[in-house]
């Protein structure tokens, strides 16, 4: 009598793991926030008619509520803050314009990747109840986010900086 032995099968899912709580409205949320984040960032045209870099609404908030956008620190010291560009970068990177989104925010590479990964993340959780089991440890995760944080502090003093010394 021959024995056959069945390969043994591979665990299901196992890069999912057991979420504490089921997913509630709020993760939903969520999911269609980083969906519109990356949805106006590819459907937003690059350049405006005039050539200039892009950002959703630009035209209809101009009218509204007049240059310097809605940035309330440019807005009234008429210097950029760290985030200034962000969103034109966002728009550039959706279009596949890596050299123009780099030139706007320099950081903005690392924040689109972040919001990729959090709909990832996100939309999994909300698909099957189960979180994705990171390869990263937080450790890494953390740098990752320190890392971020000194960047913008390092930018927002380099234009603060630069435009209270007449250099931007």
């Amino acid at each position: 009598m021959t024995v056959v032995s069945e390969a043994p099968s591979p665990e299901p899912h196992r890069w999912l793991v057991p979420a504490r709580r089921p997913p509630v409205w709020t993760d939903r949320v969520e999911v269609l926030l980083w969906v519109t984040i990356l949805a106006l960032s590819v459907l937003t045209p690059a350049q405006d008619a005039a050539g200039v870099a892009n950002a959703p609404f630009k035209g209809e908030l101009a009218s509204l509520i007049g240059e310097g956008g809605i940035c309330v620190f440019k807005r009234v010291t008429k210097l950029q803050c760290a985030g200034c560009g962000l969103t034109r970068s966002f728009v550039q990177l959706g279009n596949g314009r890596l050299g123009a989104a780099l030139a706007l925010h320099p950081l903005a590479p690392l924040v689109f990747a972040w919001v990729l990964w959090r709909l990832i993340e996100s939309t999994t959780f909300c698909a099957t109840g189960r979180r994705l089991a990171l390869p990263v440890s937080n450790r890494w995760r953390w740098r990752y986010y320190g890392v971020l944080g000194a960047g913008l502090l390092a930018l927002a003093a380099w234009r603060i900086g630069g435009g209270l010394l007449g250099l931007a």
